[in-house]
């Protein structure tokens, strides 16, 4: 009987959180991103990683994250004018979130994340 090798995110010379490393190598392994490529950010750490469908690091930046703690959005927040966000409401969401290359009103390449 052949045991399961656990497959695991490559991420070159980066030094990630071990809950960062569990949430990668849990991707690969059980290919929870359907061949995508995927990203994770580190909310602990403010640093965002960037990988290839098969879980090899293509990139990582520090993330500029909502000024208050927690997980969760406010009902209602992304239709609200940004000046009348008070900074307890100004959350970075957790969870897992649909995204897509896009261009801005610029012309400029973006990721949308649809939250």
């Amino acid at each position: 009987m052949a045991t399961h090798r656990a497959k695991r995110a490559n991420f070159e010379r980066e030094h990630e959180s071990l809950d960062t490393r569990h949430i990668a190598d849990w991707v690969v392994d059980s290919d929870d991103n359907r061949g995508l490529p995927f990203l994770i950010v580190d909310k602990i750490d403010a640093k965002v990683y960037v990988f290839h469908a098969n879980g090899r690091l293509r990139g990582a930046a520090s993330a500029l994250l909502g000024l208050a703690v927690g997980d969760d959005s406010v009902l209602g927040i992304g239709e609200r004018k940004l000046s009348t966000i008070l900074p307890e409401e100004r959350t970075t969401p957790a969870g897992r979130f649909v995204a897509a290359l896009d261009r801005n009103l610029h012309g400029k390449e973006m990721l949308w994340v649809d939250y």
